[in-house]
């Protein structure tokens, strides 16, 4: 599971920098269409993905550091997850670009 391996590698992290003193990463999960593909210009194309749901995802990994939580997503992602899961609502939120508060949610795992 990629959390074991970030783990891991949080405990074997050392610098001799003190401001750097533990490797972290979230992850933000939203669903919804988007347009994938090649974009671009003839001079300069790049593989992406966009979309109201992308932007939503890249907010939510920037919340799961004020949540303390590897993983947050939307209130739609909650709704196809099976019950069994064991989740936690953080309340909405405004998210930028958002015209209404957006429920977050995150799986019991701290970062």
């Amino acid at each position: 599971e990629i959390l074991d391996e970030i783990s891991l590698m949080q405990q074997n992290v050392k610098t001799e920098n003190s401001l750097i003193n533990k490797l972290q990463t979230g992850f933000g999960i939203s669903c919804g269409e988007v347009m994938e593909g090649n974009m671009g210009s003839s001079f300069k194309q790049d593989y992406t993905i966009i979309g109201d749901p992308v932007n939503v995802a890249a907010r939510l990994e920037a919340y799961t550091r004020k949540i303390n939580r590897a993983i947050a997503f939307s209130d739609d992602v909650k709704e196809i997850l099976k019950n069994s899961w064991d989740c936690t609502s953080h309340g909405k939120i405004e998210l930028k670009g958002k015209q209404h508060p957006v429920e977050v949610f995150s799986l019991n795992i701290p970062l």
